[in-house]
């Protein structure tokens, strides 16, 4: 069972950004299109787990992280995959929600914040793929 790996060597800001492929040496960024991974067969994502390794959120802040998905020259929509970050939680997952995707399909993982202005150091995203 292969995993798919998204994170950032670099903290994470307050506002909406799209963590790396693979854990590039390298920080989010606001443009999904410089963070794609591509699909290399049909298959399933069954899970994903995420992980902040330091600074969990405050009171009353939240973050809530989405698996994207694309088909080939397609638009990137958001999946029902998600898991959200509370205050005090350095972790999550969701295994509910499995994603079909075929070969070619383009996925991202998008970082959104309530905007409290709350940092986030080194999120890491793990996705279970099967085929």
């Amino acid at each position: 069972m292969p995993f798919i790996h998204f994170g950032n060597s670099t903290d994470v800001a307050a506002t909406a950004e799209f963590l790396c492929p693979c854990y590039l040496d390298a920080a989010a960024d606001a443009v999904e299109n410089n963070r794609l991974y591509t699909i290399p067969c049909a298959g399933t994502v069954r899970g994903m787990y995420v992980q902040a390794l330091t600074n969990a959120l405050a009171a009353a802040e939240v973050a809530v992280v989405t698996l994207r998905r694309g088909a080939i020259g397609g638009a990137m929509g958001d999946t029902t995959c998600t898991a959200t970050l509370a205050a005090g939680v350095l972790n999550n997952s969701d295994f509910a929600h499995p994603i079909a995707v075929a070969a070619g399909d383009r996925i991202s993982i998008h970082w959104v914040p309530d905007g409290a202005g709350h940092v986030c150091t080194y999120p890491q995203v793990t996705l279970v793929f099967t085929y």
